[in-house]
């Protein structure tokens, strides 16, 4: 895999550069997590453990896209027409408060990290459905 062998040759860069900063630690997370990143089955387990831990929330923007398919490379989900939580000109153009999508964001994830234990960090920037306006 291209992208952790450049990793890691940084990773010894920095090393050799700065040797009172111990990066070692990120290789290893990556050798880890990047497999795990890149097998699409794995993604739809996480996509399912997300929605199970929030169904019980009655009142959240947050919308899991559902998964029609899945196989290790290929990754089939729902499509959902919205804008990108981080575009101000979809927020203005559609009055949603930029405050209210960062107050929620800090919400969702405080409680998948608190409350839930699991944090799913790879939300992709995240869709704002207009009709979530609360």
């Amino acid at each position: 895999m291209v992208s952790l062998v450049t990793t890691e040759w940084l990773l010894e860069v920095v090393k050799r550069l700065f040797p009172d900063f111990e990066f070692s630690w990120l290789g290893d997370e990556m050798r880890q997590n990047l497999p795990l990143e890149m097998d699409f089955v794995h993604e739809a387990g996480n996509a399912a453990k997300v929605t199970e831990n929030f169904k019980g929330v009655k009142r959240t923007p947050l919308y899991i896209p559902k998964v029609h398919s899945a196989a290790q490379r290929v990754l089939v989900m729902e499509f959902i027409d919205g804008g990108r939580a981080d575009s101000k000109e979809y927020l203005a153009y559609h009055s949603i408060d930029r405050n209210h999508v960062s107050l929620e964001l800090t919400r969702i994830f405080a409680e998948m990290v608190h409350l839930h234990g699991f944090f799913h960090a790879d939300p992709h920037a995240g869709e704002w459905d207009r009709s979530s306006k609360r």
